[in-house]
């Protein structure tokens, strides 16, 4: 996951995303105070990926393969 790719996200959710590939459980963003709207808005606004239903991809564009296992 490009490091770019984690530049707007809070410190300890970037930590998390980076060491996941950018693959983020629901669970896991509400945990570190991510609420469901603010993940729908990523989504929406197209900054964030919904893979599979309750994983988060929080880069855009085609998945690496490392990403695809963490989903």
């Amino acid at each position: 996951m490009p490091a770019r790719s984690v530049a707007h996200l809070r410190k300890d959710l970037a930590a998390q995303a980076v060491s996941q590939a950018g693959a983020v459980t629901r669970r896991q963003l509400r945990r570190l105070g991510v609420s469901d709207e603010e993940i729908e808005g990523h989504a929406c606004a197209r900054r964030w990926q919904v893979p599979v239903p309750g994983v988060v991809v929080t880069f855009t564009g085609p998945l690496p393969q490392e990403t695809r296992w963490w989903v």
